[in-house]
């Protein structure tokens, strides 16, 4: 707080490399109770006022930091693309989720996405609205290789998930479907598999 608060350096590039700092910061933990409302208020009043330089990422700051009271904050280490992204002011990365059939869609995702906004942004893609129609719904992390996945928790960070797979150069895709569609999908995916394997092996006597 106290390097974006009349900050007196003579880089001008001091205070908005310190909003940029709190932004991760409040991304990843929380405050103490006392704290908690104080800051807030801190971080309201820097992002409401229009006029004040840094009100964008003063406003990313506090969104973060109600992101991680209400979801505990990001439990993995950012890797060094997400830190290069945000200290150049970029705070989404253009994440591919997949639809059964093929459809791809291409969801901003910020750090502090969690599973439950892409679903209901994906639900609102295909027009569901109904709140127990969209509880059908889930997204899943299918890793290539690996035969059996489950449901991401809904509370879960997205790019907790995908930045882990990148560090150990994993294939990967993310599905949004309805909990018995992926199963079907595997299915198939398992025969098609299977027969061009067989039929590689022929190939090969």
């Amino acid at each position: 707080m106290k390097q974006t608060t009349n900050n007196k350096s003579p880089n001008p590039e001091s205070c908005q490399r310190g909003w940029r700092i709190f932004s991760i910061i409040a991304a990843y933990f929380t405050c103490s109770e006392g704290l908690r409302p104080y800051l807030t208020k801190y971080l309201e009043t820097a992002a409401y006022d229009k006029r004040r330089a840094y009100h964008g990422t003063a406003m990313v700051c506090l969104q973060n930091l109600r992101k991680t009271v209400k979801y505990g904050g990001r439990k993995n280490v950012p890797s060094v693309e997400e830190i290069m992204a945000i200290s150049a002011g970029r705070n989404a990365k253009r994440q591919i989720y997949r639809l059964p059939g093929g459809t791809e869609r291409v969801i901003n995702t910020k750090c502090t996405t969690v599973v439950q906004d892409v679903i209901e942004e994906m639900c609102n893609v295909i027009s569901v609205r109904n709140p127990h129609e969209m509880d059908e719904f889930s997204l899943y992390c299918i890793v290539d290789g690996d035969a059996f996945t489950m449901p991401l928790a809904r509370d879960e960070y997205v790019l907790d998930v995908t930045t882990e797979l990148q560090k150990n150069h994993q294939v990967f895709y993310l599905i949004f479907c309805r909990y018995g569609d992926l199963y079907i999908l595997l299915s198939i995916n398992s025969i098609i598999y299977q027969f061009k394997t067989v039929e590689y092996s022929l190939y090969k006597h």
